[in-house]
Formats: structure tokens, sequence, C-alpha cells
């Protein structure tokens, strides 16, 4: 045989036996701590046993105890609601009546923001009638404020509430 080939035969060999070793390492390792844990077990005397019950036992008593304590305090706060001072109380709650809700497309920007955008335009293009501008366009806010008031007074009356007029200006 060859050099190289003894070589490969006495790494596969090695790597055989480190295989092997590791794989019975871990049967061992794994067998000890179920061993272990079965060989526990019988070990409990009957006092262990029967403390750990006891304690147990108690446990379960006094959970049952507050479960009782608990129905009782329900009974008692229960009550209340057969009293005639609680019977005699008065629902003044107002009912919010149905009202259209939101907008067909909201991503559309509403009408007096496009007036708005308009005016402002309109100022860019003509910085000379700045002052003419700007007086129009405090106008226009004054006039949209009031046209938002008068709304919300008319729809406050009539019940009907345009969510568009409820934003500010």
């Amino acid at each position: 045989m060859k050099q190289e080939q003894i070589k490969t035969l006495l790494v596969n060999i090695i790597t055989g036996a480190v295989v092997v070793a590791v794989l019975v390492v871990g049967y061992f390792v794994f067998t000890k701590d179920k061993l272990a844990v079965l060989d526990e077990a019988p070990s409990m005397s009957t006092e262990t046993v029967a403390e750990t019950t006891a304690l147990i036992g108690t446990k379960i008593e006094g959970a049952v105890t507050g479960l009782k304590k608990l129905h009782i305090a329900v009974e008692e706060a229960a009550t209340v609601f057969d009293m005639v001072a609680f019977k005699n109380l008065t629902d003044f709650s107002v009912g919010i009546p149905n009202q259209k809700v939101g907008r067909e497309n909201p991503f559309v920007p509403t009408e007096w923001k496009l007036r708005m955008n308009a005016l402002k335009d309109a100022m860019k293009k003509n910085p000379t009638k700045e002052t003419s501008e700007q007086a129009a366009l405090t106008t226009f806010q004054s006039e949209t404020q009031t046209e938002i008031i008068k709304t919300q007074t008319q729809e406050e009356l009539s019940g009907d509430v345009d969510p568009d007029a409820l934003q500010n200006p």
C-alpha cells in the first residue's frame, strides 16, 4: 500500500472511533438522568408524601374558603340593585342622531381649501397686487368662517352635521 492510502485509512479509523465514543458518552449522559429520576421516586418516604398531601389539602381548603367569601360578597353587592333609591334613578342621556359619516372621496380637498389655494396661487403670480390679494384672502377667510358658523347653527337646529363644515379653515 501506498503511504497516502495508509494515512487515509488511519484518518477514517480515528474518525470512526471518535464518532462511536461520542455516541456512547451521549447515551450514558441521557440515560443517566432518566435512571436518577426513577431512583429518586421510590425513595420518597410515606412521611414526605403525607406532608405534601396535607399542604395541597390546605391550599385547596383556602381556595374554597375564598370562593365562599367571594360568593357572599357578590350577593351583598347585588342587593344594591334591589334598593328603591337605585330603581328611582332617571336616565338623562341624549341619543345621538344618525348622520352621514365621511365623504365619498376623503382624499379630494374640500371646496374652501380649493378656493384658498386658488387665491394663494393668484397672489404668487401677481406680487404687485399683494395688498389687494391679501385683502381678498382675509375677506374670503372671514366669509368662510361666517358660512361655517351659519351651517353649524342650522345643522344643530335641524340635527344634521356635515363633517366638512366642522374642519378648521
